[in-house]
């Protein structure tokens, strides 16, 4: 996603190679947000369970502009600097030092069962972007989705485990730890899919020095 090189870190976590890993493990820890009445229900039609949500809203203001190899460098609100690549697309005419750039980043972690073969095993990812519209203030938003979907390969109850199968056949199994994730343990089947969603968004804007 081209904006991720030109927005320093400021908070979020953006590795998503560990999403398979981490989105199972929340399975047998996180919290569930219904109740114990709910869990009566068939794993598959119950709501997904959303396992984190963040938002970070920060700024930085225009330190130096380098146009031949497009580096700019910010002085982060922490008063940290940070040098940056913008990408091949971005004005940087329209940049100037002390000008201030306001950044926004936006993470949501989720997971939900879904029906037998409604589908398919593997990862999949979409990316959206957008531009500000001509005469706006400079700035673009980018979104990526990462969606893996995995299949119960097996459950034991009475020990409180779920083993899913990746596209790959690989096994993985998990201890499910939580007492409310241990009652809808008992509403998965063998077959049944588990998704997770995480969503990665992240927003750029240009404020011009007064």
């Amino acid at each position: 996603m081209t904006i991720r090189t030109a927005i320093p870190r400021i908070g979020i976590p953006r590795t998503i190679a560990a999403v398979l890993f981490a989105g199972c493990a929340v399975l047998g820890a996180c919290s569930s947000d219904g109740t114990g009445a709910a869990s009566a229900l068939p794993a598959t039609q119950q709501p997904e369970t959303v396992i984190g949500e963040t938002i970070v809203e920060t700024e930085a203001t225009v330190l130096a502009i380098d146009k031949a190899s497009r580096q700019v460098t910010l002085r982060m609100a922490d008063t940290s600097v940070q040098t940056v690549t913008a990408p091949a697309d971005a004005d940087l005419s329209r940049v100037k030092p002390g000008d201030v750039v306001l950044l926004g980043a936006f993470q949501r972690l989720s997971v939900r069962a879904l029906p037998p073969g409604s589908a398919p095993l593997g990862v999949r990812r979409e990316v959206a972007t957008a531009r500000a519209q001509p005469g706006a203030a400079p700035g673009r938003a980018a979104a990526e989705i990462t969606t893996i979907v995995t299949e119960v390969a097996a459950i034991d109850v009475a020990r409180n485990t779920v083993t899913l199968r990746g596209a790959d056949g690989r096994l993985t199994t998990l201890d499910v730890k939580n007492p409310d994730n241990q009652r809808k343990l008992r509403t998965l089947k063998v077959g049944d899919l588990v998704e997770i969603d995480l969503i990665e968004a992240a927003a750029v804007q240009l404020r011009p020095k007064a």
